[in-house]
């Protein structure tokens, strides 16, 4: 595992593998570099992969105590790991991971490609304050099966079928451990601008994905990215919701590959 320092300090820490242009995996809320696990296999036929765990979870530092938000410190995160990759650089930022990849995109001068999965793009729009004290409660009480089950079913209304699959997959417990990170996240979420991130300022070919069986929560934001990014092209994954790299990586790949074919 390899480790890059963010601009306030902070390591973070990425696994490597495959060869080719270089792939950053930046995962969403509640997972680790493990979330890419099911896909990285066939990714790395075809990619130098980093995929990182974002602070507070698996080989990386953290926020600095009593600072609320760690969003704003990981445009910088990924800017570390952006610099760090081999030219030429594709960045992928999946769900939360999505946030922190727009709002890194100023930061960086040698991205080749740009590729957003469901990034929850809210403008103000957060979520219930309610919903949010009951994650808070949970956090508060260490009940992290509690945290996970609110974000799976409320947050992100992932399919049973979906959650069954994930609850047994071998990312579980490292998504427990960083269970913790989801209130924060969340909160974090609903103050996120897109105009800081100047997305009209994005030049480079970029993927927005959602899946084709998605809730309006996603659908809705992914639509705003497409109207504010110049060159950037939509794709609804059939049949998928938010894991298409759990429940179709075939598919996922097959889009990503056809994507950077036209980009390079």
């Amino acid at each position: 595992m390899g480790k890059v320092t963010s601009s306030d300090g902070t390591d973070i820490a990425y696994d490597r593998g495959g060869s080719g242009p270089s792939l950053v995996l930046v995962h969403g809320t509640s997972a680790s570099a493990a979330r890419w696990n099911n896909i990285r296999p066939m990714l790395e036929e075809h990619f130098t992969v980093l995929a990182a765990d974002r602070r507070g979870r698996g080989g990386s530092g953290d926020v600095a105590a009593g600072v609320p938000n760690s969003l704003d410190a990981e445009f910088g995160d990924v800017a570390a790991l952006v610099a760090a990759a081999s030219d030429p650089v594709i960045l992928f930022g999946h769900s939360y991971g999505g946030l922190a990849s727009l709002g890194a995109t100023p930061l960086i001068d040698r991205l080749a490609a740009l590729i957003i999965y469901e990034a929850p793009v809210l403008e103000g729009n957060g979520l219930p304050e309610e919903l949010l004290d009951r994650l808070d409660a949970a956090s508060a009480s260490d009940d992290r099966e509690a945290v996970m089950k609110i974000f799976c079913e409320e947050v992100v209304q992932m399919r049973p079928g979906d959650i069954a699959a994930l609850r047994g997959s071998p990312a579980w417990p490292a998504r427990l451990a960083a269970a913790h990170t989801i209130p924060r996240e969340l909160r974090a979420t609903g103050i996120f601008s897109l105009a800081a991130a100047h997305p009209e300022r994005i030049s480079v070919p970029t993927l927005l994905l959602h899946g084709g069986d998605s809730p309006d929560f996603f659908k809705g934001p992914m639509a705003r990215l497409a109207a504010a990014i110049p060159n950037a092209q939509s794709v609804a994954l059939a049949g998928q919701q938010h894991v298409a790299m759990d429940t179709a990586p075939e598919m996922l790949t097959d889009v990503i590959l056809e994507f950077w074919k036209e980009a390079a």
